[in-house]
């Protein structure tokens, strides 16, 4: 079933289990096309205290966060929590492409 509040969701029922089910999807191709072009052509022109490392995208967050508390409620977890997931998430090479230059925190 299509949901009419949100287009990036996906609702039904699990026959097996009789659970709903939602899906969530983003489409996160403009993102990586923006890291690219921050990475090859803005990385000089990136100077002083505040820089911009990395651009995730809301459901990469959302992935990670059921694999590491079993439920994909970003906004649940505390902030100190979210700022370590974060880190860790800029500081791989797995998620080398939301960055967008060789900057780590």
């Amino acid at each position: 079933m299509e949901n009419i509040y949100d287009k990036n969701q996906d609702i039904h029922i699990d026959k097996a289990t009789s659970k709903l089910v939602v899906k969530h999807s983003q489409d996160i191709s403009p993102i990586l096309k923006n890291n690219k072009i921050a990475r090859n052509h803005r990385a000089a022109e990136q100077r002083g205290d505040f820089q911009r490392i990395a651009q995730i995208p809301l459901i990469a967050l959302q992935i990670k966060c059921k694999e590491l508390f079993g439920h994909s409620n970003w906004w649940q977890i505390h902030k100190d929590e979210q700022r370590n997931i974060i880190k860790k998430m800029i500081n791989s090479n797995e998620f080398e492409n939301f960055r967008v230059g060789d900057k780590k925190l």
